[in-house]
Parts: C-alpha cells; structure tokens; sequence
C-alpha cells in the first residue's frame, strides 16, 4: 500500500476530500488528519503526525491562501514540512495558481501550480502515480537480458544485463520534468507547470524565468 500524507489548511476540506478521491481510484491511501477517528487518534499531536510521516512515502503540501491565513496552521504545516525532511521524505509543493503565497517552502523537491480544473487534478493523480517506489523498466529489461545471457557465461551475464539496460524502454514523461535550479537560492526541484515559464520560487519567493529554446 503506498500512504500519501497531506499536509494542508483545514479550511481547505473540500480539495483534500477530492484529492483523497483521486488517490483512493489508484488505489493509494491518503493520510489526512482531519479524516482520522477520533478513537484512532494519538494522545500527543506532534507524535501522531511524525508516526504518520514515516508511514507514508512521500508528502503533498496543498499551499493555499487558507494555510497563511493563521499563525497556527502555518506552524503545523512547516512543523510537517521540517519532519518530512528529516525523514528525507520526498515533498511535493502545489500552490494554487494566483499572486504567489507569501511563505517560503525549504525542503521541497518538487513543485507545481494548480487551479481547481479536473485537467490540474488529474495531473496530481498522475504524479502520485509516478512518485510511487517501482522498478523501473530499463531495469526490467536488464534483467531479462542478463537471463538470456546466462547460457554464454559470466560474459554473456555482463553483456546481456547491459545490453537490456541500455536499450530497455524510457519513462519519457518524466525525462521531459524540467529539474530547476533557482538561481537565488540554489535549491533544485523538479517543476510541472512548465506552460507557466514565470514563477515565484517555492523556496525563496524570488521569481524564476524558464529559458526557452532559441
């Protein structure tokens, strides 16, 4: 089972509801602390969310107006957002699309503006899919032809598994994820919304312009 934990405002129920939808049909399960019994609930909140943390295997953080809104939530989102890096979970930033959210997301390894269509959404879902631990396929392939390989000897093992190696399939989907570098703050994310080539960087606030090819 692959556990998503979503950080968020509470004052954001009905996109997290969605969200927990989306995951649910890819057959992952949402972690979501406003969707948790009562009964099932740890006595100590900051304990209960660190256990949820290293249960999942990776964290999405829906930034919205609503997280900035109060002092509190703003403490518990980077109070998630520092124990997901300390547990070198990988963090996935969605801001809502609009004037950049003024609070600076460190830690972060990958980034994308949304809005609230069924194209934006299923884009999420089609990320969760690829974030989730698999082999890849090129490492399918070199199995297969370090197999075939074998009748030959310890060359024909070498040759095979490299030879499906290299010319094993290739996710291009995620090859073409621009991977930024912010030149003011040096941190590196990869960035899905590449249609939006003038960004506020998640980390500093400062703003980013994609070079385009010539």
């Amino acid at each position: 089972m692959v556990y998503v934990f979503i950080s968020h405002s509470k004052r954001d129920a009905a996109l997290v509801g969605r969200m927990h939808s989306l995951l649910a049909n890819i057959g992952y399960e949402a972690i979501i602390e406003e969707f948790i019994p009562q009964e099932n609930r740890q006595p100590i909140p900051y304990m209960e969310i660190r256990n949820n943390l290293q249960l999942s295997s990776f964290v999405f953080l829906f930034l919205t107006d609503n997280v900035v809104l109060t002092e509190y939530t703003k403490n518990w989102v980077m109070f998630e957002v520092s124990q997901a890096a300390s547990l070198q979970k990988r963090l996935f930033v969605f801001e809502r699309k609009g004037t950049p959210i003024p609070y600076p997301i460190p830690f972060l390894t990958d980034y994308m503006i949304f809005d609230d269509t069924t194209e934006s959404f299923l884009s999420i879902q089609w990320i969760a899919k690829k974030a989730s631990p698999s082999i890849p396929p090129n490492l399918i392939t070199a199995g297969l032809g370090a197999l075939l390989g074998l009748p030959f000897g310890p060359f024909g093992l070498i040759v095979g598994g490299l030879g499906g190696l290299i010319l094993g399939p290739r996710d291009a989907e995620t090859v073409n994820i621009p991977r930024i570098t912010c030149p003011h703050c040096n941190i590196q994310f990869n960035y899905y919304s590449p249609n939006i080539p003038t960004f506020a960087c998640p980390s500093c606030r400062q703003w980013i312009t994609l070079r385009t090819a010539e």
